[in-house]
């Protein structure tokens, strides 16, 4: 294997290793979601946010190297399939987390502010 053809299976590496964190902390939101604790939950979103930036990082230098790459990489298949089911997951648990993020913050703050601006409305009214 080439020099480019290991680098490249080296960031093929920190990539998935960094989609497994990515999901690790989506996860670890979830449950933080369901239990109330936003505060908490919106710290993870940004840390999250490293590891995105992270891995944008990482996909400009593979495809920097893929570039150079005169030879096939066989394991290229293979982190591609398990990137590919580890981002479904992280899109499932992150659909969840947009619905209990709805349910448990959206609505009852919507609510308390349409409740606000009836009672307003009623009292100028009067």
């Amino acid at each position: 294997m080439g020099s480019t053809a290991g680098q490249l299976r080296q960031i093929l590496e920190r990539e998935l290793a960094v989609h497994r964190e990515l999901l690790r902390l989506a996860r670890a939101r979830h449950l933080l979601l369901k239990q109330g604790r936003f505060d908490e939950a919106a710290d993870l979103v940004v840390l999250e946010a490293a590891y995105i930036v992270t891995l944008r990082d990482l996909e400009a230098r593979r495809r920097q190297v893929r570039h150079k790459t005169s030879t096939s990489v066989p394991d290229v298949a293979a982190f591609t399939r398990q990137i590919g089911t580890l981002l479904r997951g992280l899109g499932a648990v992150e659909r969840a987390n947009r619905a209990l993020w709805a349910q448990r913050v959206l609505t009852p703050a919507l609510a308390a502010v349409a409740s606000a601006t009836t009672s307003r409305a009623q009292a100028r009214l009067n």
